[in-house]
């Protein structure tokens, strides 16, 4: 694998983890109330920045939307047909849309149809508590309301940076999050399918041949 590429898959991997963030050191819950009625509530955007927000959008956004350029000249490099276009034109709800949105940052506008039929952007971004479970399995958040210490119980659990991503006519199409990891997967196999040697995705950075 070209030392480029290497380097993009591992941005990619990178801008994945900064959205995903496992450190729950910071969490606090705030409790309100008198002896008798007491309230608790967590607020995952506290103290949040706004700006440093968008920029982890814009950089996951962009890290997977161009892999595309970067596996168009291993393939030229190594005699290797690029399906990269099809996959993003048979890929509209995951592929096109991380390609449009990135383009659209780039650009501030399109001047061209866009590759996923829509005009996306993004809406209500903010952190939010993303927990899952394995089969048969169970995940909790228990906070205790005398000292406000939470506890989160499953197979795992992570800050993550949430988006709704809407058309032109602020019509929901997915959540961002959901979306790029989607976008990710398939660009993955895209790779493996070409021959680019590589280990399997498991939403961690991989261990990258060269």
């Amino acid at each position: 694998m070209s030392s480029e590429l290497t380097k993009k898959i591992k941005r990619m991997y990178l801008a994945l983890n900064i959205v995903s963030n496992k450190n729950f050191d910071e969490i606090e819950a705030q409790i309100s109330g008198d002896t008798k009625h007491r309230r608790m509530s967590i607020d995952f955007n506290k103290d949040a920045d706004q700006t440093e927000l968008e920029d982890n959008a814009g950089r996951l956004v962009a890290n997977i939307a161009s892999l595309k350029d970067h596996l168009k000249v291993w393939c030229k490099a190594n005699n290797v047909q690029f399906k990269g276009e099809d996959l993003i034109n048979n890929n509209k709800d995951s592929v096109a849309l991380v390609h449009d949105l990135w383009n659209l940052d780039k650009h501030g506008k399109f001047d061209r149809e866009t590759r996923s039929g829509h005009t996306p952007k993004l809406q209500n971004l903010h952190t939010a508590l993303k927990m899952t479970a394995s089969p048969g399995g169970r995940s909790s958040v228990a906070m205790n309301l005398r000292t406000g210490e939470v506890t989160l119980k499953g197979e795992g659990h992570a800050m993550t940076l949430v988006a709704d991503v809407v058309d032109e006519h602020g019509t929901r199409l997915g959540r961002l999050d959901e979306i790029c990891e989607r976008a990710a997967d398939l660009w993955y196999k895209e790779m493996e399918s070409a021959g680019v040697p590589m280990h399997p995705f498991n939403n961690t950075p991989p261990a990258l041949e060269t």
